[in-house]
């Protein structure tokens, strides 16, 4: 039973680092394939597959027709997350995410800047 419990927390904590490191290049590269592709991508597709933005989270179900920028964050559960370590001078990487009239046009992976949330 110990050794189940260990796992367990094992798998939730690699879980836990693996969905807030998962902000980088490559995410924003599989985002433009998929922006890119015939099929396009929605706003709640992306929600599907990388969960909340981190800033700039609208509701799919209560705005259809979302148009903005969402952002991930790496390491940022949330916009207050961000603003700690950005008090805290530490350098965040970010996806923004370019979405029009509930489509995904692009993603950027670059280093966040709060004037441009």
């Amino acid at each position: 039973m110990k050794k189940l419990f260990t796992l367990m927390l094992t798998l939730c904590l690699v879980s836990v680092m693996f969905l807030t490191g998962c902000v980088n290049k490559g995410m924003a590269e599989k985002i433009n394939e998929k922006a890119d592709s015939d099929k396009g991508y929605s706003y709640t597709s992306l929600i599907e597959d990388y969960g909340k933005p981190t800033i700039g989270y609208a509701d799919p179900e209560k705005v259809p027709f979302y148009s903005g920028i969402v952002i991930y964050v790496n390491g940022c559960d949330n916009a207050e997350e961000v603003s700690k370590k950005v008090d805290d001078g530490k350098k965040l990487k970010a996806v923004y995410v370019t979405i029009a009239l509930n489509v995904v046009v692009s993603a950027t992976f670059k280093e966040y800047t709060p004037e441009q949330d």
